[in-house]
């Protein structure tokens, strides 16, 4: 096993545009400005094709860091990801490495609340216990929505605590640390006022709206039931 190894296991079926590859590689660019080997896998790329799938295990087993970034699902994680980690622990059953790799996680979420993202980091913290890694913590995001985009190499006020706590997460990995409680907290506060994410949220779905349907109404209810006396 390569202590000086990551790996970035991206579970988002949006690929290389998504937010959880946006927020995977700046982590893991972090650890390589600090000497660490780095190497980026598509969990659903890796479903559709065997020779990936064994590519992707082969470096989850040579890895000091694993790093899992995917966006919720509800309150749940990816059934591909789910899928994933099964076959990982699976394959680590009844191993006793000398050392455990660390194992953390990136989450993010469309609502605008952080903590919506805690069953999903339950589940990771969970998982490292059963399949044998050392759980390093979780960088959990509400309103991942507002990062598409926008995290360049100066990205704007608005995520600013963003790169600050992927940064201290980065430091705290590549010497072989769990993230920081206050890199978690940092990389957690709202972008910006709840109201205002919603409003953003909701001219973003008309929009959507009125490229991709039509002739449609949205707020039809066609299997509505209604109490005896009462009119729709």
């Amino acid at each position: 096993m390569n202590p000086q190894k990551a790996v970035l296991l991206v579970g988002s079926p949006r690929g290389n545009k998504s937010v959880s590859r946006t927020l995977g590689e700046r982590l893991m660019s972090g650890l390589a400005a600090r000497g660490t080997a780095v190497e980026t896998h598509s969990i659903y790329g890796a479903w559709a094709a065997e020779a990936k799938m064994t590519a992707l295990l082969e470096a989850v087993d040579a890895a000091g860091v694993v790093v899992v970034s995917f966006p919720l699902y509800v309150d749940h994680l990816p059934a591909p990801v789910m899928r994933l980690l099964e076959r990982i622990a699976d394959r680590r059953a009844g191993k006793t490495p000398a050392t455990r790799p660390l194992l953390a996680a990136l989450v993010q979420c469309g609502f605008p609340e952080t903590l919506q993202n805690q069953p999903a980091v339950d589940i990771m913290e969970r998982f490292a216990e059963a399949a044998g890694f050392a759980w390093a913590g979780a960088l959990a995001l509400g309103m991942g929505g507002a990062v598409q985009g926008r995290l360049k190499d100066k990205p704007n006020g608005m995520l600013r605590n963003v790169v600050a706590g992927i940064d201290a997460a980065a430091a705290a990995l590549a010497e072989g640390r769990a993230i920081p409680a206050d890199a978690v907290e940092t990389f957690g506060k709202p972008l910006m006022p709840k109201r205002l994410y919603v409003l953003a949220a909701n001219f973003g779905w008309r929009q959507e709206k009125r490229k991709n349907v039509r002739r449609v109404d949205l707020y039809a209810k066609p299997y509505e039931v209604t109490r005896p006396g009462t009119s729709r």
